[in-house]
């Protein structure tokens, strides 16, 4: 709506994958980690109008 730039991106594990939205004051935090196929750590809380979508409140890198 604003202009502002922002990320869509599916996560997968071993149980399935869901769909996941970063918002733009996360993504320009976050934006350098953003890369197909690298391993994160994310928390957010589920869209309650897309049951398999969530909405990021942090993205960081995971540790080996």
């Amino acid at each position: 709506k604003s202009g502002q730039t922002m990320a869509f991106m599916t996560l997968y594990d071993e149980s399935g994958s869901l769909e996941a939205i970063v918002f733009p004051r996360l993504y320009e935090t976050v934006s350098h980690i953003l890369e197909r196929g690298r391993i994160v750590m994310v928390t957010g809380r589920k869209d309650q109008e897309k049951p398999n979508t969530l909405l990021l409140d942090q993205l960081k890198e995971a540790q080996p």
